[in-house]
């Protein structure tokens, strides 16, 4: 054992791996909770206290609104107790008696506006243990990708631009369906209706249909949106229309942090499962970063366009796709080396070149090849692309990767988001391949 007495010690050296140091942080986030190197969660629980305050307001908006006291309490615990709660297993062993203290005031404000008592944080603390308690009671180990790795339910591996980081998975939120639905509106839908109306009305979910299948085509009718399968708005109640008009989401089908988790997934497959130099040599692209972003982007856009078909958990998951491709985007720059105020001015013109491509590849794909050609030709090419087969090759990758992950099954992608891209040159691209079943359990992995 050696024991250092000097009052200034030298920092070790980085580990490295593979000749590659890797840089040591004082701090990261993970799925919004702040871990820092000596294990103090003051930022987290600061962040925390943050966004409860600026809820509080909007429970005091409600409160003026004279609504009665059971839906505040509803509105408290979907918004409030939520952000409180948030990774509670994790950090409230480690918070001092003082961080504690700012959030126990948190929960008297609320009782004061509410005018009823509320569950403590350390009883929500006791809960949110017995919860994941019984979860891992239910499965004791989960199996991780196709390799079949058996690892603990406490345990997540999540790649992350080529890194695979071990991280804790945090207790999620249950299901905010059984605190929104209210006992008043379940007395008056049993008196209204039947009981089975009844639990379809607190558990709607969109009823199972067959997948939409594309072909290659090059006919000049217009496939219009009505002759594609269209799934069916999911009716919400009064309550999730109010807290979404307010800017929160509602509750969905799945839980919040296993979508979270499955779009990071499903960009990770966006740009480490494609093989840029492919489309660099067939498409006669330069090898820049922004070449790298109209591929990974038309990438992006097919995965927006099947999980839009998912309803309300779609579009959720959608948003978080969108946020870690953004996020990749001003990493990768960063390393470049590229200037913040050059580095600024090009994260503003991707964004608009993503939504005005989004707008083309969309008015493409539910029109003929010609016009999803013109939208490839603008979008990917920079209108700079003289030869139509590469046009024409894009145009077909296109085809066939929308029927392919149009057969894949919405629950799946919702739980893993893992998507498999078939290759750019095939012999026989009319030939779509039985799509495999993506490895999850019950707990979404």
């Amino acid at each position: 054992m050696i024991v250092d007495f000097r009052k200034s010690t030298v920092p070790p050296p980085p580990p490295s791996v593979m000749d590659s140091p890797i840089t040591s942080v004082e701090s990261f986030r993970f799925l919004g909770t702040t871990i820092t190197q000596d294990l103090k969660w003051e930022p987290t629980i600061s962040s925390l206290i943050k966004k409860a305050q600026q809820r509080m307001y909007f429970l005091r908006q409600l409160r003026k609104a004279k609504l009665p006291a059971q839906m505040l309490v509803q509105f408290y615990t979907a918004i409030i107790e939520s952000i409180l709660t948030s990774s509670v297993t994790v950090w409230f062993a480690g918070a001092t008696v003082r961080d504690k203290q700012r959030l126990q005031r948190i929960v008297r404000s609320a009782e004061e506006v509410i005018g009823r008592s509320l569950p403590s944080l350390q009883d929500l603390k006791r809960k949110k243990r017995r919860e994941r308690k019984d979860s891992r009671c239910e499965t004791s180990s989960i199996s991780l990708g196709s390799s079949g790795t058996v690892a603990p339910l406490s345990w997540v591996c999540v790649r992350i631009s080529g890194v695979m980081y071990r991280r804790p998975l945090q207790s999620a939120v249950k299901s905010i369906v059984k605190v929104t639905a209210s006992r008043a509106y379940g007395k008056v839908l049993e008196e209204g209706s039947s009981a089975g109306v009844s639990v379809a009305y607190q558990f709607r979910v969109p009823l199972p249909s067959s997948a939409p299948c594309r072909t290659l085509h090059s006919t000049s009718q217009l496939l219009h949106v009505k002759q594609t399968h269209q799934h069916t708005e999911e009716e919400v109640g009064a309550f999730t229309k109010l807290i979404e008009a307010m800017g929160f989401t509602g509750p969905l089908k799945y839980n919040k942090w296993k979508i979270k988790i499955a779009a990071l997934r499903m960009y990770t497959c966006c740009v480490e499962r494609i093989n840029y130099d492919d489309f660099f040599e067939k498409c006669a692209l330069p090898d820049t970063l922004n070449s790298w972003f109209l591929v990974a982007q038309l990438h992006v856009w097919m995965c927006l366009v099947r999980m839009r078909q998912e309803g309300r958990e779609g579009k959720y998951m959608c948003r978080y796709v969108v946020h870690s491709m953004w996020e990749d985007v001003e990493q990768r720059s960063k390393i470049m080396g590229i200037d913040a105020s050059q580095r600024k001015e090009a994260t503003k013109a991707m964004t608009e070149t993503f939504y005005a491509a989004i707008f083309g590849y969309d008015e493409g794909i539910l029109s003929d090849d010609s016009v999803l050609a013109a939208a490839l030709w603008r979008n990917l090419f920079n209108c700079q692309c003289e030869d139509p087969q590469q046009l024409e090759l894009m145009v077909e990758y296109v085809r066939k990767q929308m029927q392919f992950i149009d057969a894949l099954d919405g629950g799946d992608l919702l739980l893993t988001g893992e998507v498999k891209w078939r290759p750019l040159v095939e012999e026989n691209a009319q030939s779509i391949l039985k799509v495999t079943t993506p490895t999850y359990n019950d707990t979404g992995l």
